[in-house]
């Protein structure tokens, strides 16, 4: 009589614990495909760290704390400008600006303007030439400096050659090649008190 018991019992719950078993087997499967086709369509939100290099889409303030006054100051950035990312805020950056003037601005802007993206790189009227050429016309033969590393302030385009100002005033055509779109970090900003 025991073993009838058992019997009919483990007949009657098999089917219970395959039924289940096929049913949340069937719920995995479809909530991976839901979970892959979520991810297929959703695009990668690019990584921004500190220490990357941006460039401004639009035209900004950049509010900074001035040591030297003990004061909070706002100034105009131009869309173009190349910034380097120094934190990341709630609503804002904490960036650097080029090197293109001394003391270098850093401070506060807008998320919205600034981008990461190559693209927009191309928009950008700032660089840094590391050991280029620097010519007096995009047409001259021979360089009037050689080895010329410095950041500098693109003025326009002609041909394959960039107008630059260069650190002290002068102005010089070097190759579009020869011109990285990053920045490198300052040893002093408004920021920061001057060294000694």
């Amino acid at each position: 009589m025991k073993k009838r018991i058992i019997f009919i019992t483990l007949i009657l719950i098999i089917p219970l614990l395959s039924g289940c078993s096929k049913k949340s087997a069937n719920n995995g499967t479809n909530a991976s495909s839901q979970e892959t086709a979520t991810n297929a369509d959703a695009t990668p939100n690019p990584v921004i760290k500190p220490g990357q290099t941006g460039v401004l889409i639009q035209n900004t303030n950049v509010t900074y704390f001035s040591l030297q006054d003990y004061k909070k100051h706002t100034v105009k950035a131009e869309k173009g400008s190349l910034v380097l990312l120094l934190n990341k805020n709630k609503d804002s950056y904490h960036v650097q600006f080029a090197v293109t003037e001394l003391p270098v601005l850093a401070g506060n802007i807008d998320k919205e303007a600034v981008s990461f993206e190559e693209a927009d790189f191309k928009n950008a009227k700032d660089g840094l030439v590391k050991h280029a050429n620097v010519y007096k016309t995009p047409n001259s033969k021979k360089p009037y400096i050689s080895g010329y590393s410095s950041a500098v302030s693109v003025e326009g385009k002609e041909g394959s050659f960039f107008k630059c100002c260069l650190p002290g005033g002068d102005y010089g055509y070097i190759k579009e090649d020869d011109i990285e779109y990053t920045v490198e970090k300052a040893d002093w900003t408004v920021e920061m008190l001057p060294p000694e």
